[in-house]
C-alpha cells in the first residue's frame, strides 16, 4: 500500500525552501546528482545548462542556456521547461537530477561547470 503522508513529508523536505543543513545533493555511482534536502544546487558557483536535440523525440535544436550562479533547484526546473521547448522533447518531462558533463571559464575567468539535465518520462 503506499503510504501518501510519508510521500507528502519527504516531498516538503525536499523543496523547502531555503538553504538546510546537512548534504545539498547526494552522488551515486554514475555521478549523478539528485536533490536531498537543499534548495541550492551543489556548492553553488556558475552554472551553464546544455541539451543535444534528438530527433527521435522531437524537431527542435540544441539548447545552451545562459550563466546561472548559485541557482536554486527552482531555476533549475526553468531551464528544464526552456529545454524541452527548445528540443521540441516533451516526453522526458520530469527533472530527476543533472550530471556535469564538462567545464569551461567565464569571461571574468571563473569555472563554470556545464551541466545536463537528466530527464525521466
Amino acid at each position: 500500500m503506499y503510504d501518501y503522508d510519508q510521500a507528502r513529508k519527504t516531498a516538503k523536505a525536499i523543496f523547502s525552501v531555503g538553504p538546510r543543513k546537512g548534504k545539498p545533493v547526494v552522488e551515486n555511482d554514475y555521478g549523478l546528482r539528485t536533490v536531498s534536502q537543499r534548495a541550492r544546487v551543489h556548492n553553488g558557483g556558475l552554472y551553464r545548462v546544455v541539451a543535444t536535440a534528438d530527433s527521435f523525440y522531437g524537431d527542435g535544436k540544441d539548447y545552451r542556456g545562459a550563466l546561472l550562479e548559485n541557482p536554486t533547484w527552482g531555476k533549475l526546473l526553468g531551464e528544464a521547461s526552456r529545454v524541452m521547448r527548445r528540443t521540441g522533447d516533451l516526453h522526458h518531462s520530469f527533472l530527476e537530477g543533472y550530471r556535469v558533463i564538462g567545464e569551461e571559464t567565464s569571461k571574468d575567468g571563473r569555472p563554470v561547470k556545464i551541466i545536463e539535465l537528466v530527464m525521466g518520462s
